[in-house]
């Protein structure tokens, strides 16, 4: 398939004070399917236990943006910003069971339906905290982001069998959190950060009229680092923890009130869980 997009974008800063700007952009961008989402083969997937099949009939989807945001820096290092942002995606793709389908010979593979919209709000800081407490928490520098998602898919004129008219476009989740703490000394060359990370529940793969949408259930993901500079400099000692809460994930079918999305123990039904597990790596580089 051959197409023709024009794909502007644009990006207005206002400098309301020195230290504060109000922007505005916006953009057109494109999602184009990989190999295997069109190919006309199948093959397994293990992980998933079902068979995975591309669609040729698959195309490309088309993407507009716009944000405004107001971003102000109190010091060297600092922010604090709050945006509003719109995502508009034309024929968005998505990963599907098909209509037809059983638990017992699960098929998955890629459709279009007509189109997406994704608004809400997103809040970003950073903060050393050398300006506000005393001197044994001053190398300290706290961080994080917020955003909060509304979104909704049209189904209008596609060729899809719906269990949910009023879900989510799959893979978006109504909230994101990420934070983090680091501590840097500049003399001995030691570093130490802790990010903590969540993510809402998300459809994992939509369903079909008679089949539910299989979510994925929230998870909390902590990471720790550890690092040492040694040789003077031209070395560096890293210790990296990763998922230490090791929360299992859940994979459940909505069958409950379809108005809330969110795993309910009592009404919704388990269709896979598992543990990723913590993973640890110590490593050394160096610089010749």
């Amino acid at each position: 398939k051959h197409y023709l997009d024009f794909l502007p974008s644009f990006n207005l800063t206002y400098n309301l004070t020195d230290k504060s700007n109000l922007r505005v952009s916006g953009s057109r961008t494109v999602s184009r399917p990989d190999f295997r989402e069109v190919a006309n083969f199948q093959f397994f997937d293990f992980a998933r236990n079902a068979v995975v099949s591309g669609n040729a009939d698959l195309t490309r989807s088309q993407n507009t943006l716009g944000d405004i945001r107001f971003e102000t820096y109190p010091a060297s290092g600092e922010i604090f910003s709050v945006s509003l942002f719109v995502k508009h995606f034309n024929k968005p793709i998505e990963t599907v069971i098909p209509s037809g389908a059983a638990a017992t010979n699960l098929i998955i593979t890629y459709a279009n339906p007509k189109s997406a919209l994704n608004y809400g709000i997103e809040l970003e800081f950073r903060k050393r905290l050398s300006k506000v407490s005393s001197s044994a928490l001053s190398k300290f520098t706290v961080f994080g982001n917020f955003a909060y998602i509304r979104s909704s898919v049209n189904f209008e004129g596609a060729d899809i069998s719906i269990y949910d008219k009023d879900r989510p476009m799959q893979g978006q989740s109504p909230y994101i959190i990420n934070g983090g703490i680091q501590y840097a000394t500049d003399k001995s060359g030691f570093t130490f950060t802790g990010l903590v990370n969540r993510v809402g529940h998300r459809i994992a793969l939509v369903g079909f009229q008679g089949y539910p949408d299989i979510y994925e259930f929230g998870r909390t993901v902590l990471d720790l680092q550890v690092a040492k500079k040694v040789l003077k400099g031209k070395g560096e000692v890293k210790f990296n923890a990763g998922d230490l809460l090791n929360q299992r994930a859940i994979f459940y079918q909505n069958t409950g009130d379809l108005s809330k999305k969110a795993y309910s123990k009592n009404d919704d039904r388990i269709w896979n869980s598992f543990l990723f597990g913590s993973n640890y790596v110590l490593s050394f580089s160096i610089n010749f």
